[in-house]
């Protein structure tokens, strides 16, 4: 029987030698895409927290209103038909034809 040669070894090394780098090749486009996903994800997360930013200061800004006593009086005699002590409300008729 015939031992292994040095050219035999050689072949077996080069061999795992190209299976290393297939995997490694195959790890770091793995780990690539996983960060591009990342990415995009990150970037919509921003996106959502920019348009809760804005909802937020528009609420504030509606219950700034809300609290205002005139923007309650006004709501109060528009929705609800109340009047000050003293007034009369008038409620128009239409006619009909």
């Amino acid at each position: 029987m015939n031992k292994p040669g040095k050219e035999t070894l050689l072949k077996i090394l080069l061999i795992v030698v190209i299976f290393v780098f297939i995997f490694a090749g195959w790890k770091i486009y793995e780990n690539y895409r996983t960060v591009k996903n990342l990415e995009q994800e990150i970037e919509q997360h921003r996106q959502e927290l920019i348009e809760v930013r804005q909802q937020r200061e528009e609420l504030k800004e509606e219950l700034e209103k809300v609290e205002d006593d005139d923007f309650i009086e006004r709501i109060a005699r528009e929705k609800l038909g109340l009047v000050k002590p003293g007034e009369t409300l008038l409620v128009p008729v239409e006619e009909e034809e």
